[in-house]
């Protein structure tokens, strides 16, 4: 990977990053306007425990909602992937100084605005903007991203699962009817006789996220309760950490007439949250059971790099732009993290789909561990 230079925006590396997801997240099952579209993948071997207990969910399902003699019934849980917004449809524009400054005096009231953190923000969500009004980039991720990094972790661990992708516009302007046909859609895999009484899990990225918990909390607040052994959200903004995406999110609630408070749905048993503080999208959820953080990581790094502009190194300056490229953190759940690193003559490299996946499939308890690789 090339050395990112001084004046290159924090989603550049990222779009070309999307480039080539483009040409390589591909796969036989493509969107349909019918229904959700499926994937299923075989199980070839064993993975001790960790798929032991993915069978034991599966059959305990089985035997909860056992089909008629003599008709056939796959045992394979079900994961249902979701995607976020397409890039070029997300409208972060007009968020003012005074709007910040806004949120942050209900958020923190009483305490003084802090003005320099405030025009930080601004500089970060402007750079964001001029990034896409540029025009460099890509056509956006297809709509099975999602779907095909969780996919792929299953095949190449042997692990059997049936996968439903529920392909939507990526459009925010549809996030409230989007969020209605994927109420249907849960119901219809709880009633289905095919489905019924089978494992589900939900995967969901971005803003896909926030469109999932809206339907689980639509139907719940209508008595209609969906059992999911296992969420996980990648990179959600259902509560954002940085006040200018709050803002955005804070203008989607009323405009899309989306939840404003977060607590767990009632049919989740295990909610696993992955985020990355250098993701500015994405935040630590108090409602989930667990959050993992997968940038930390990049923490040492950071530090080391932050001591050298002490010394005024230019090179360090470049280094520490690309391991804070915040687009490639919040794709980074399903397409790992690189970056080249000059001033430290060092390549990091964190295989985070396959640290995640587990979570994805079994919501497993166990700590997320954070290996990486520095040659």
């Amino acid at each position: 990977m090339s050395t990112m230079n001084a004046r290159t925006t924090p989603l550049r590396s990222a779009l070309a990053l999307l480039l080539a997801s483009g040409l390589l997240l591909t796969s036989e099952a493509r969107s349909s306007a019918a229904g959700p579209e499926r994937m299923v993948f075989d199980q070839a071997g064993s993975l001790g425990d960790l798929v032991r207990s993915i069978k034991e969910d599966a059959a305990d399902a089985a035997r909860r909602s056992a089909p008629p003699v003599g008709e056939a019934k796959s045992a394979a849980p079900i994961v249902v992937t979701v995607p976020g917004l397409e890039e070029s449809k997300i409208a972060i524009g007009g968020i003012s100084y005074d709007d910040l400054a806004d949120r942050w005096k209900k958020l923190f009231p009483g305490r003084p605005v802090d003005e320099e953190e405030l025009h930080a923000q601004l500089a970060e969500m402007q750079a964001v903007k001029r990034m896409r009004a540029s025009g460099i980039g890509a056509p956006p991720a297809p709509d099975d991203y999602v779907a095909t990094s969780v996919g792929e972790f299953a095949r190449n661990e042997g692990i059997a699962v049936e996968i439903v992708n529920l392909a939507w516009s990526r459009d925010p302007e549809d996030s409230d009817r989007t969020a209605d046909a994927f109420a249907q859609r849960l119901l219809a895999l709880r009633d289905s006789p095919e489905t019924r009484g089978r494992a589900l899990y939900i995967a969901a990225h971005s803003w896909g996220s926030v469109l999932i918990y809206e339907a689980l909390m639509r139907l719940q607040q209508k008595g209609q309760i969906i059992d999911v052994e296992g969420l996980t959200t990648l990179g959600s903004p259902l509560v954002p950490s940085r006040l200018w995406v709050r803002a955005y999110k804070d203008m989607c609630d009323r405009k899309y007439h989306l939840q404003r408070s977060i607590v767990k749905p009632q049919g989740v048993r295990r909610w696993t949250n992955l985020w990355a503080a250098l993701d500015p999208f994405s935040n630590a959820l108090p409602a989930a059971g667990k959050n993992d953080r997968v940038d930390l990581p990049a923490v040492p790094y950071e530090r080391r790099l932050l001591a050298l502009l002490a010394f005024h190194r230019k090179d360090a300056i470049e280094d520490l732009a690309a391991l804070r490229d915040s687009g490639k953190w919040h794709f980074s759940y399903l397409l790992g993290y690189k970056a080249t690193l000059r001033t430290l003559h060092t390549e990091v490299s964190w295989d985070i789909p396959q640290m995640c996946a587990p979570d994805v499939l079994l919501a497993s308890p166990a700590p997320l561990s954070h290996p990486y690789h520095s040659p």
